[in-house]
């Protein structure tokens, strides 16, 4: 379910399309809904991850480095996080946890 303005949109996505406005990553996003009516939903500025596009035999040679990179790309992004968070594991605990 999607909502913008109070409107909510609830579809079943068959497929995606990506485009750029004034040089930011959007996707329209085509389906149905329920009643069978045709639903396309525009997404602005999204902040992609990426993706490799790579064959098997690729994957194959290559998936113990990109695996290892990506641990550290992820520490380094949990690190900077826990250094300019305001938050302490008592406070994520309180809020998430209900504890």
């Amino acid at each position: 379910m999607n909502t913008l303005n109070d409107m909510k949109f609830i579809f079943q996505h068959l497929a995606t399309s990506k485009f750029s406005k004034n040089g930011k990553s959007c996707l329209t996003l085509y389906g149905r809904t329920a009643s069978g009516e045709s639903a396309a939903i525009h997404v602005h500025d999204i902040k992609p991850y990426g993706y490799i596009k790579a064959d098997m035999a690729w994957w194959n040679n290559h998936i113990p480095l990109l695996s290892s990179y990506l641990e550290w790309i992820i520490a380094a992004d949990r690190l900077n996080w826990s250094e300019t968070s305001t938050y302490s594991q008592k406070n994520l605990k309180e809020q998430f946890l209900d504890v």
